[in-house]
């Protein structure tokens, strides 16, 4: 069948020809009119569609090489890491141990653990330091010079003279004195 134009028709189609043929043909718009046209006919092929289709087997290598370095460093970052934590728990039974030499109870040490939790202290030695500021051992009850370090009640009334005191008070009392006195010079 056999279509008859005017000129005014065949003029427009020429133009519409030359500008069709220029826009795909021109480098600067190829792309842009290949995505437009895909887009009302799905099954034209691209460039992009040609390119996509040559690169893809180097793709694939690259996406498996991608694939087998990422499992390569997540298995020694998580060899790092397991190490780390083994050098920190080495180091921190080490101190428990010298803990526990320096007389430390089971109890204590629970103690310590609980204050190394709850105020975030890695250190179990520092732990250690905070638990004894916060539980002071007791001091030594030390007796004074002049008390007897036993209850021996006869040989201190010989000692100190208590027989004396019951039997002369007032002489008793001048030699303690004298006493003191010699006591007080000689540490000058």
């Amino acid at each position: 069948m056999a279509v008859e134009l005017t000129d005014q028709q065949y003029e427009a189609f020429q133009k519409a020809m030359g500008f069709l043929t220029e826009v795909s043909t021109n480098p600067a718009t190829r792309r842009d009119f290949e995505r437009v046209a895909k887009k009302i006919r799905p099954e034209i092929e691209t460039t992009d569609d040609i390119a996509a289709e040559a690169a893809k087997p180097y793709i694939d290598k690259l996406d498996a090489t991608n694939e087998k370095i990422d499992a390569f460093l997540t298995a020694q970052q998580e060899r790092e890491e397991r190490a780390a934590q083994e050098a920190s728990d080495r180091l921190r039974d080490d101190a428990f141990g010298r803990l526990k030499a320096e007389g430390y109870t089971e109890d204590g040490l629970e103690k310590i653990k609980g204050i190394m939790v709850s105020r975030s202290i890695a250190d179990p030695e520092a732990a250690a330091a905070l638990f004894d500021r916060m539980n002071p051992k007791p001091m030594e009850a030390v007796g004074g010079s002049w008390e007897p370090d036993h209850w021996d009640i006869q040989a201190n009334a010989v000692d100190r003279d208590v027989e004396g005191l019951f039997a002369n008070p007032d002489k008793w009392a001048d030699r303690e004195v004298y006493n003191v006195l010699n006591e007080m010079r000689g540490a000058k």
